[in-house]
């Protein structure tokens, strides 16, 4: 946990999450296939599973929603954006990408105590990231077409990458940051 916190990438362990929970909620003939026509008796829960995605999506994949942005190819950005942006602009609104450079700039900062009394501080670790998706309104639903290539492996591809990304990046870290806590306490 120190290392995801200390590299600000929180939001790597909390997208994992959010994609195993949200593939454990699939009905288990739906993971992995495209084929929606075999699957109309169950259409109102594959709007449901489809809300939820776009939830994960705009919470930690949007150019234009995402606080925290998660760290992906410009493929796997792509295909996710083919699948998801039309529906995510209707529902959250039309705004303006966060730059990378300065991801501050688009937030309003008001004080230092309502920093640290933000629920990531209060959590210390990727659960504040989770639960308090900004301006990702939960109760907003999309309702319109489920788009053609959505399934139940849409994020398989960007969960390879980030679990790649964390298991080289972020692990190794962590695991020398307990190296040498340990040494520093015997020394």
């Amino acid at each position: 946990m120190f290392s995801a916190l200390h590299d600000f990438s929180g939001e790597n362990i909390a997208f994992l999450r959010a994609v195993a929970e949200w593939k454990s909620s699939l009905p288990a003939s739906f993971r992995g296939s495209s084929n929606q026509e075999q699957y109309s008796a169950i259409q109102e829960l594959i709007h449901e599973r489809f809300n939820s995605a776009l939830r994960i999506y705009a919470t930690f994949i949007s150019t234009r929603d995402a606080e925290f942005q998660v760290n992906l190819s410009s493929q796997n950005l792509k295909n996710l954006e083919d699948i998801f942006e039309v529906s995510a602009r209707t529902l959250y609104g039309d705004k303006r990408p966060v730059d990378p450079a300065l991801p501050f700039e688009s937030f309003n900062m008001t004080s230092l105590a309502n920093v640290n009394s933000s629920a990531a501080s209060a959590h210390g670790s990727e659960d504040g990231i989770f639960t308090t998706s900004r301006e990702v309104n939960a109760s907003a639903l999309w309702w319109g077409d489920i788009p053609e290539h959505f399934n139940g492996s849409i994020f398989d591809d960007a969960e390879a990458s980030i679990k790649y990304l964390v298991l080289t990046n972020t692990w190794p870290k962590f695991v020398k940051a307990k190296r040498n806590s340990l040494e520093s306490m015997y020394s």
